[in-house]
């Protein structure tokens, strides 16, 4: 619901225009284009400023005014935009040296309020807490260091106000004569037309050479009286003369009249004798005094009446118990402070008191007649077994509630599980895997208090994990260890692997000493590449005659598989700004990753390794964040782990991953070719191999207890078999 808001303002003219001026501006909406941007008003104070300042001022309100309400923008952008426009006419205000200029512009939109200040302003927030009690901010006391001397308006203050809540908005030189602590007991006791109208009444009582004025906006509480109406108001100034006197909210100033005792008795005694002048012309002094008439009270105003006096005498009651209850507590810690302390050398005459009181007590209750001992035990009782019946009642009721909501969280989640195998049965994947989840998140909410209904529970967990894997195509395998790196050599740091004919290469960026691996035997060997010590990432065209690894930024080497040699190669860029982020062979032609100038470079066969990168990409692509490449003819990056973007002869086209739960997140590896039917993912947070179709829709995932984090992957599609590291250890599964 939109909240309420009511703005109430206040203006009192100093005795010199030359010495301060203050300009209120409040425009309320009245169309709908207006209502969609809100109020809008602005406080503005200029002390010893000339005419020509004050009318450039006024102009700039003005401006700001019509800016605000004629943008096509929202409320926010509007305002916002439309400040900036007038900070670079600000210096029609500023440009005089001798005067100072005070502003507050903002807009309210239903509870939500922005405004700006320059110089010296003043604005609170006051709220109610819990316990009924007026607190109060000050919102601008940080926004005054803020401020921007050359510039009107350098910062946008924006906020909320809660129902009750309330701003004043006050030029500078009010708060000379402001007491914060009595208008918040103002705030608490009256309505805001009567804050106003004591704001107002209080400054005119000043007489100063300054003008004063304010705003005071309030969001209307849903349990607050309406205010008074005019009649109603006039009825109040009448018998005003009867009611308390209003707190005073303004700090009292020196003045050279006389004693305001001695004024205040010199007018009761003048309203005294014109009282009795008047009784004197009009009545006749007699001995007669006639009995007031006794009006017959109705129904209503004698049960209001009981009710009151019952309230009252109850209200009288509490007072008196809890006043009962401190001062035997106060005694009680005075005597424990004189027990633990002896101070004065008390605790001995404590003691004896507290003895003889016992002791008294046991007089007392000695010298009762049997029969009211008797009720007392009886009530004592009675009150015992009053209590615990409550407690067990209590209990049995909640423990009743608790078990239907159990009873209605089972039925729910079989309920949604029941329908999740249906939609499955209907090839709706996407309505199963929703009713999945939901059941999934209701079974977190129950307790199992019970051996069979943890039993039930768990049964119910197991059945919507069967039915998510059956969804997701996630199969949990056992992989088979095909070595530990650790037992050929020490302390290896491996995280990728490469995979030429049947040997796999296991290599670290940070290891200058890799194994070679037999894929059909699993025998294992040290491989040293002091020489080049830097491998990062790898490829293997399809006539697996070589390995190409990247050993910097810029650099490639290449092993042969006739020499188990590993050589330096050349490869330029036509960018210097260039970088390798992946490389992938094809067609004897080796194409590289760079994300640094958003392309992919077709580098040709040389004598000495390969020659400038053409670029391949004939459109602007975003590639930031990619990270693999893939090619079977088309073209395949990994972006940021989370999406792959597909490109046919140099352009994009649309790729959507279907199916897949949970999301692509984090994956490291992407990897296919022109005979493989499908693209294999790695992805380590997750621990998850992953196999899409070459239109996006998934196809299988795998993932094992065993793995930890894994980081390298090649795949042998020959026999439809997946090599992985991880920590070191080297795995591998059918497919």
């Amino acid at each position: 619901m939109k909240e309420i808001i009511t703005i109430k303002e206040f203006f009192v003219e100093g005795n010199n225009r030359e010495v301060s001026h203050v300009l209120l501006h409040i425009t309320e909406p009245t169309t709908p284009s207006e209502m969609e941007k809100g109020y809008f008003f602005a406080l503005s104070e200029i002390n010893y400023g000339d005419l020509s300042q004050i009318q450039h001022l006024q102009k700039l309100v003005e401006d700001l005014e019509s800016s605000f309400y004629e943008s096509d923008l929202p409320s926010k952008e509007a305002f916002e935009q439309t400040l900036e426009f007038i900070n670079k006419r600000s210096h029609h205000v500023l440009q005089e040296n001798d005067s100072q200029v005070h502003c507050i512009i903002g807009r309210i939109l239903g509870n939500e309020i922005a405004f700006t200040e320059h110089g010296n302003m003043d604005a609170w927030v006051f709220y109610t807490t819990k316990d009924n009690t007026v607190k109060v901010i000050d919102i601008l006391e940080e926004e005054k260091r803020k401020q921007s001397p050359d510039q009107l308006f350098s910062n946008i203050i924006e906020g909320k106000l809660n129902r009750g809540d309330s701003m004043l908005v006050v030029s500078g030189q009010v708060k000379k004569y402001f007491d914060l602590e009595s208008f918040q007991h103002l705030i608490a006791n009256q309505t805001q037309t009567e804050v106003i109208n004591h704001l107002r009444k209080t400054l005119e009582g000043i007489n100063s050479n300054f003008s004063y004025g304010g705003i005071f906006c309030k969001i209307a509480d849903k349990h607050a009286p309406p205010e008074e109406t005019e009649s109603q108001k006039k009825e109040m100034v009448v018998n005003s003369s009867t009611q308390k006197e209003e707190p005073e909210i303004f700090v009292p100033q020196k003045t050279v009249s006389n004693s305001p005792l001695k004024t205040l008795k010199n007018k009761f005694e003048k309203t005294s004798d014109k009282k009795k002048k008047k009784i004197l012309q009009n009545t006749p002094e007699t001995n007669y005094r006639p009995r007031k008439s006794l009006q017959k009270e109705s129904l209503l105003n004698v049960i209001l009446i009981g009710i009151g006096r019952s309230l009252i005498s109850t209200a009288v009651f509490l007072f008196n118990f809890l006043k009962n209850i401190l001062r035997h507590l106060l005694n009680f810690c005075i005597m424990m402070f004189v027990l633990i302390t002896n101070k004065g050398g008390q605790r001995g005459q404590v003691l004896d008191e507290l003895q003889d009181g016992i002791e008294r007590k046991k007089t007392q209750v000695h010298e009762l007649p049997l029969l009211s001992k008797l009720l007392f035990v009886l009530t004592l009782i009675f009150a015992v077994v009053f209590t615990g019946s409550l407690l067990y009642l209590r209990h049995q009721e909640d423990q009743q509630v608790a078990e239907k909501q159990q009873k209605e969280l089972l039925l729910s989640i079989e309920d949604k599980i029941n329908a999740a195998s249906a939609s499955q049965i209907y090839s709706d994947d996407t309505k199963a895997l929703t009713l999945y989840q939901e059941a999934k998140g209701l079974i977190d909410q129950l307790e199992t208090n019970t051996q069979t209904s943890k039993e039930h529970i768990d049964a119910l967990r197991e059945e919507i994990s069967d039915g998510l894997r059956k969804l997701q195509k996630l199969t949990l395998i056992h992989p088979e260890l095909v070595v530990d790196a650790g037992s050929v050599i020490d302390q290896p740091q491996l995280v990728s692997l490469a995979l030429i004919d049947d040997t796999l290469l296991a290599y670290g960026k940070n290891d200058k000493r890799g194994i070679k691996i037999s894929s059909l035997t699993n025998d294992a060997s040290i491989w040293e590449h002091t020489a080049i010590p830097e491998l990062i990432q790898s490829t293997t065209p399809k006539e697996q005659d070589i390995v190409v690894f990247t050993t910097g930024p810029k650099a490639i080497a290449v092993f042969d598989k006739e020499t188990q040699g590993l050589t330096q190669k050349a490869i330029s860029f036509s960018d210097e700004n260039s970088t390798i982020a992946d490389v992938f062979v094809y067609n004897t032609r080796v194409y590289t990753l760079d994300p640094n100038t958003n392309q992919i470079y077709k580098h040709n066969k040389t004598q000495t390794g390969y020659d400038r990168g053409i670029p391949w990409l004939q459109e602007e692509v975003d590639l930031s964040g990619g990270n693999s490449l893939a090619i079977d003819g088309d073209l395949f990056v990994l972006k940021n782990g989370t999406s792959i973007l597909k490109f046919t002869k140099g352009k994009q086209e649309e790729f959507e991953i279907k199916g897949l739960q949970p999301e692509l997140h984090g994956a490291t590896i992407l990897w296919t070719y022109s005979d493989v039917p499908y693209l294999f993912i790695l992805e380590p947070e997750t621990k998850r191999v992953i196999l899409l179709e070459k239109n996006g829709k998934l196809m299988a995932q795998f993932t094992s207890d065993e793995w930890q984090q894994p980081t390298g992957m090649v795949v042998k599609p020959a026999i439809k078999q997946i090599f992985i590291l991880d920590q070191n250890k080297v795995y591998k599964f059918n497919y």
